[in-house]
């Protein structure tokens, strides 16, 4: 070995000492044409027998919490033993189990961060599978907005199955936040997760202006970062709607669904979530339109507020029995717990007609912002008596102050008037006691006023507190 390899690769493997291995390219890229052709594929043979002994162990090196080395085991569960330990983004730990593949912690190699890595799990590496895990990666890649997590990068493992890369997303789902929600109501949790609500339907607006259809929304699909971040994630049965899709063959009543949650994600021709499913994409999941993503938005909003998804039954093949029988479920009861204006706006977004939802996403979004503000909301006509209680109780803490101090002034100016007629002292004195007493009242009622409206706000945001 040169003395020219023998540098290149001590300076090579003082890089990876308690780190995960730099690509050897990546390396040799960071100098430049100082290494001739000769070195650099004598290098790159070395580096690989090198890597090729790092495969075989059980552990890759990477800091510990105080600086110090420390080996890292990895639980290489289901991840196909193939996978490129040298690749640039090394899996550490499995983080979930999805529809079609499992999520890993990852470490990017060239930069110091945690990255998720998605892979395609083996049972479902069928082609229709492969194509709607690669879709997802395309059309997540595609859609370049906030709400959506961006892709840093796509490969495949030695064998051929799939994976993509994605920032690492460290929070809960609002499945999860309801759940908590309707366990301890609390009014400030409320508006924070509406208001994240209203995020994630105006990141599918965005969606559906670029010509996406999601037809997979799902409180368990909306991801709300430790931070405030709402993503929307999960674009694997994404419809692009410029493309011409084939409509499937007809199918029967399944005797089993693929899943027998109902809140589960089917495969096959049905496509989607039964509990949030609108009726015409559990008819024919190819044709739908955003007005079907609408529905499911509807369908969350349903449960955020109620703790329970609008299609309910026995297995995911009960709630689909049901949606193609054509008949509504009937939620009044449920829309008896919510405030009128707020009934109104999931009603109109789980119409089971689509040209009588919102028009678009973002007028369900503009709804929740309008009712949070306590303005009047597009899908509900309110009655002229409980539009002037509104509009008097947002200003009554301005109003009620005067209509208590102006009356007593009056009243003790006509008083101190007569009294100055008969003493010019006693009326000064009158005078003088009226207005003190007029401020304290005014005082009083303006703080009484105060806390009558955040109690008003208070069985707004929370009306079984």
């Amino acid at each position: 070995m040169s003395d020219e390899l023998t540098t290149l690769i001590e300076a090579w493997k003082a890089e990876w000492n308690g780190r995960i291995p730099p690509d050897p390219d990546v390396f040799l890229a960071a100098l430049g044409s100082a290494i001739g052709p000769d070195s650099r594929v004598a290098f790159r043979q070395a580096a690989e027998a090198l890597l090729e002994q790092s495969r075989q162990a059980s552990t890759v090196r990477r800091p510990a919490e105080n600086g110090d080395d420390a080996p890292a085991p990895r639980d290489r569960g289901s991840l196909p033993a193939e996978f490129p330990v040298a690749c640039r983004f090394v899996p550490r730990d499995r983080h979930a189990q999805g529809a079609m593949g499992e999520v890993w912690i990852a470490r990017d190699a060239n930069l110091p961060r945690d990255v998720a890595l998605k892979v395609l799990t083996s049972p479902h590496a069928d082609d229709d599978a492969r194509l709607r895990f690669e879709r997802e990666a395309r059309v997540t890649a595609t859609l370049q907005h906030p709400g959506v997590v961006p892709v840093h990068a796509r490969g495949e493992t030695e064998s051929g199955t799939p994976f993509y890369v994605m920032p690492f997303i460290s929070g809960r789902t609002l499945a999860q936040a309801a759940q908590e929600l309707h366990a301890t109501p609390n009014p400030i949790t409320l508006h924070r997760l509406l208001r994240a609500f209203a995020l994630a339907a105006n990141t599918l607006a965005y969606a559906h202006e670029q010509g996406f259809v999601h037809r997979d929304v799902k409180p368990e699909n909306i991801l709300l970062g430790d931070y405030g971040e709402v993503f929307v994630a999960d674009w694997g049965l994404a419809k692009c709607l410029r493309d011409a899709e084939p409509p499937p063959a007809e199918q029967p009543l399944p005797e089993q669904s693929a899943s027998d949650d109902p809140r589960a994600t089917q495969e096959g021709t049905i496509m989607g979530s039964p509990s949030v499913m609108s009726p015409e994409q559990a008819r024919e999941a190819v044709h739908v339109g955003p007005a079907s993503d609408i529905y499911s938005l509807g369908a969350t909003l349903c449960y955020l507020l109620t703790g329970k998804p609008p299609n309910q039954g026995t297995s995911a093949q009960d709630v689909l029995l049901r949606l193609w029988s054509g008949v509504p479920t009937d939620l009044s009861a449920r829309w008896d717990q919510l405030p009128p204006a707020l009934a109104a706006i999931c009603k109109k977004a789980l119409n089971w007609d689509p040209q009588q939802r919102y028009a678009t996403a973002a007028e369900l979004a503009d709804d929740i912002q309008r009712w949070l503000s306590g303005d009047p909301v597009t899908a509900w006509q309110e009655p002229q008596m409980d539009k002037f209680g509104r509009c008097l109780g947002s200003r009554w803490s301005m109003l009620a102050p005067t209509m208590i101090a102006l009356p007593t002034a009056i009243l003790g100016l006509v008083l101190a008037t007569q009294i100055y007629l008969w003493s010019q002292e006693v009326g000064l004195i009158v005078l003088s006691l009226f207005f003190v007493a007029a401020a304290l009242l005014a005082f009083v009622a303006g703080r009484l006023a105060a806390n009558d409206r955040r109690r008003s706000q208070e069985k707004m945001f929370g009306w079984r507190l």
